[in-house]
């Protein structure tokens, strides 16, 4: 009988468990909900670590998710409201009679270009929405918006210093185009779709980044890349400059996603030659700061990114524009009349668009937020801004920018549009005899001006 019991108990402990539904170990915590996450199951302690702390490791995503698209619904807000889009003037807005704007004496802070004083003399628009600003210009006569083709026979005019004669009736028709600037992104994945949205609403041919697209140059870091990569429409050429933050493989990453990196030789893109290199130092966060990447230093990348554009100048070739992470790498060129161009970034700070040597310097803060020195990951931290720019294609000539402003609040400020300055035509000799050169130089006779000393108190980010 006890021998019967036992054989019916085994045959149960096998058959029992084999006839019930089958049951996955772990459960799934309720936080995962609404995420891609949702429905997986989780064991032991890692299920309980996720329960406990994984609703504010959510709250942050979502409070991220809804910043970004906050900012981004803003910045396609602006362009609807802005009666001039995509015209580039021949010379800045100003305020209409009777609004109050802040003079240049009263200055531009250098992180964004656009004082508290001039958005608060901004006159109002109706109908634009709440987080949309358009600024305007300072200074000068009151202008309606011209075409982009006035504007460059403009500053084609404004170049030569001279009359409209048989000469300039031959020049080549104006051929403006679009293009994007963006720079020192660090990983703020956020932006990524604040970038297409302004590669949409400004109708950019191109997206140039000027560097430090991530953090430490590190693998893990393709993430970044690809978030970028995967947000710009179709059809749209990037070009990129690599930065410190960035490395080789940073460089190698961005080539697999059909990026253009630039590695010291001129490339052709929406019908402009570009010419940069990648950073010769890497700066990876947390493992000893800075150090070269490669055999070549600053100096020498600039006196070898002149030598390529000086040769291609005198083959008739010449560098529409220099796009260098570095500010530093690009004064030889300039100076030397070989690029009329410079695009940088680094400093996490907006400086010009100025006159240097021959050419244009422009400096883009970080796009990322990172102003300052604040972190990029999360809401902004720090303003972000991107920047929209003019170039004739006909002439390699710089025309105007724009600049867009994302705030710590999501507010999108539209930048009125600035009229490039105009490099003087070296081969013009004026009425007085005077060359360029000669007007630079002091008068003691002495070489002309080193600069206005900035680069040498400015930080290295």
């Amino acid at each position: 009988m006890l021998a019967s019991a036992a054989a019916l108990s085994a045959v149960a402990a096998l058959v029992v468990p084999a006839m019930q539904p089958h049951r996955p170990a772990g459960y799934s915590p309720e936080v995962l909900d609404g995420t891609p996450l949702a429905d997986a199951r989780i064991t032991g302690r890692l299920a309980d670590v996720v329960a406990a702390y994984g609703p504010v490791v959510k709250g942050a995503y979502l409070d991220n998710e809804k910043f970004y698209d906050t900012a981004t619904a803003n910045l396609v807000a602006a362009y609807a409201a802005d009666p001039e889009p995509h015209a580039s003037p021949a010379k800045p807005a100003v305020a209409p009679a009777g609004h109050e704007v802040a003079t240049p004496e009263e200055g531009a802070t250098p992180e964004n270009g656009v004082t508290p004083e001039e958005d608060a003399a901004a006159p109002e628009i109706s109908a634009t929405p709440e987080g949309v600003h358009l600024t305007e210009g300072v200074g000068g006569e009151a202008a309606a918006p011209a075409d982009d083709e006035a504007a460059a026979a403009e500053g084609a005019r404004k170049r030569s210093e001279t009359p409209v004669d048989e000469a300039t009736a031959d020049a080549p028709e104006p051929d403006p185009v679009t293009l994007l600037l963006v720079s020192d992104l660090h990983c703020n994945v956020g932006m990524a779709r604040v970038i297409a949205a302004a590669l949409e609403q400004s109708g950019a041919a191109a997206l140039l980044d000027g560097g430090d697209t991530v953090v430490s140059g590190t693998s893990v870091e393709s993430y970044c890349v690809n978030a970028f990569a995967g947000a710009v429409p179709d059809g749209v050429p990037v070009v990129v400059a690599t930065g410190n933050h960035d490395s080789t493989t940073t460089a190698e990453q961005e080539r697999k996603v059909g990026w253009t990196v630039l590695s010291g030789e001129i490339v052709e893109v929406a019908g402009l030659r570009i010419l940069g290199d990648t950073d010769p130092t890497i700066t990876t966060v947390g493992a000893g700061g800075t150090r070269q990447e490669r055999d070549e230093t600053i100096p020498e990348l600039e006196t070898r990114m002149a030598e390529v554009a000086c040769a291609a100048a005198e083959e008739t070739e010449p560098v529409d524009i220099l796009l260098i992470h570095n500010p530093r790498v690009g004064g030889e060129t300039l100076d030397r009349g070989c690029a009329r161009l410079q695009l940088s970034g680094h400093w996490h700070r907006t400086e010009g668009p100025e006159l240097q040597g021959q050419g244009v310097r422009y400096v883009s803060t970080s796009t990322g937020g990172g102003a300052g020195g604040g972190a990029t990951v999360g809401p902004l931290n720090g303003a972000a801004e991107l920047t929209v720019l003019r170039v004739d294609r006909a002439t390699g000539e710089p025309l105007a920018l724009r600049r867009i402003r994302v705030g710590t609040d999501a507010a999108v400020t539209l930048g009125s549009w600035e009229i490039m300055p105009v490099v003087p035509d070296a081969k013009a000799a004026p009425a007085d005899g005077d060359t360029p050169a000669d007007r630079d130089a002091p008068a003691d006779g002495g070489g002309p001006a080193d600069g206005d000393g900035s680069e040498a108190a400015a930080p290295t980010p």
